[in-house]
């Protein structure tokens, strides 16, 4: 059984918690917290106040603020001072799969992309199984 309970929301923040419950035995399962998997898989540096580099594995993606199209610039931060990810989390079960959103924001509540964690079953725990980053569009 799972349950997915919302901590707290409101316009640009979404905060939520889940559970996986043995429905015949009442135990619940660890899920590894995706916070924890962030910290340590992702790495971000700020090259200047208009411009990050997210690597998560041999992956590297740069964000430069000035090539957002200016219809899309109010959704974006004026400045990149500090990456953050505690303000958007969001669980999904897909294909029987447990998925996590993780919103990176580079100013409060302005996001620069999520962060996708896929879990995967092992050792009677939800453990990770895939992590990407995806730039906001």
């Amino acid at each position: 059984m799972v349950i997915i309970l919302s901590k707290g929301h409101g316009t640009g923040f979404s905060s939520k918690t889940i559970h996986v419950v043995n429905s015949e035995n009442f135990t619940e399962y660890h899920i590894e917290n995706p916070l924890d998997i962030i910290k340590n898989n992702v790495t971000t540096k700020i090259i200047s106040d208009n411009e990050v580099e997210i690597k998560i594995g041999e992956t590297v993606s740069h964000i430069k603020l000035k090539d957002i199209p200016f219809e899309l610039s109010q959704l974006y931060p004026e400045k990149i001072a500090k990456i953050s990810y505690e303000n958007y989390i969001d669980y999904e079960i897909s294909s029987n799969t447990i998925k996590v959103i993780v919103g990176v924001e580079g100013d409060y509540l302005k996001y620069i992309g999520d962060i996708k964690i896929e879990y995967d079953f092992k050792d009677s725990k939800f453990k990770m199984k895939d992590i990407s980053f995806k730039k906001q569009v």
